[in-house]
């Protein structure tokens, strides 16, 4: 029997360098997507708690300045101003808002809120929970209109900045929105 040795090609393949090259390339690049995508996710978040904020706080606006355009009695007393701390309460028309911790809660009688003999029903709590009054106001501008101011903010109280009127910068500012909202209201109802 005859034996051939059979030349082969040597088999080429990656050394250890050009694997740990594609390694740390490859590891790069993950990083950067990790990143992007908790970007996006903070973003995300922001966004949707400075929306909730925004939204909270439009629909108590339109509370309080549809009570004092159709309401049957003008806000008693005719100016209030609130500042974190206080308590203040309001009655406009059959409705009291009350403003207490910076929480903001509203109650509805049968009759005029002022009145003793007038029936009322639970209170309702017009502010998420974790969100806060920082302002709020009602100033009689003429016999018949007022302008109504509010100061809503969301997250933790060392996150707003009570000299600015916002919320502080820095890494856990996604946790933290502010929205405040003025409108001058005429009553129709007299």
């Amino acid at each position: 029997m005859f034996f051939r040795r059979i030349h082969t090609k040597e088999q080429s393949g990656f050394t250890i360098v050009e694997l740990m090259i594609a390694t740390t390339v490859f590891s790069v690049i993950l990083l950067l997507c990790t990143y992007g995508l908790i970007q996006i996710g903070r973003n995300y978040y922001k966004g949707s708690i400075v929306s909730r904020t925004q939204n909270v706080t439009r629909a108590v606006l339109d509370d309080i300045t549809q009570s004092i355009t159709y309401g049957a009695s003008a806000p008693s007393p005719e100016a209030i101003s609130f500042t974190p701390g206080d308590t203040s309460e309001v009655c406009i028309g059959n409705k009291k808002y009350v403003v207490k911790d910076q929480e903001f809660s509203v109650s509805r009688s049968t009759g005029d809120c002022n009145s003793v003999t007038g029936h009322t029903t639970q209170e309702q709590n017009l502010i998420a929970e974790n969100m806060h009054v920082r302002e709020f106001s009602i100033v009689q501008q003429t016999d018949s209109a007022y302008t109504v101011n509010i100061k809503v903010s969301f997250g933790e109280t060392d996150l707003y900045d009570e000299a600015t009127g916002f919320c502080k910068g820095g890494r856990d500012s996604q946790f933290c929105a502010t929205s405040g909202l003025t409108e001058t209201v005429k009553r129709r109802l007299k």
